[in-house]
């Protein structure tokens, strides 16, 4: 029960939960829209996770922090298709 109590406080006491849902600066500054014809720069949505060309306006995913940079990947296309 000790255990339980201590993880619950990190998690509910701490930025745990924020720093876990939004992508580091450093990392946004350096990402780019990786179609070769485009390389515009990105917005990031920490609501919906996910990634937006400036230029061509491709949606890319971010699944645990991580950016999905797949051209032929795009969930605003894919949503509500499952």
């Amino acid at each position: 029960m000790p255990l339980i109590s201590c993880f619950l406080h990190l998690i509910f006491s701490s930025n745990y939960l924020k720093e876990k849902e939004m992508l580091k600066k450093e990392l946004l500054d350096i990402l780019c829209c990786p179609k070769p014809e485009c390389h515009g720069d990105l917005d990031y949505n920490a609501e919906k996770n996910t990634l937006t060309c400036k230029k061509c306006e491709h949606v890319y995913r971010v699944e645990n922090d991580i950016p999905i940079m797949l051209i032929e990947d795009n969930p605003e296309k894919n949503m509500g298709k499952k």
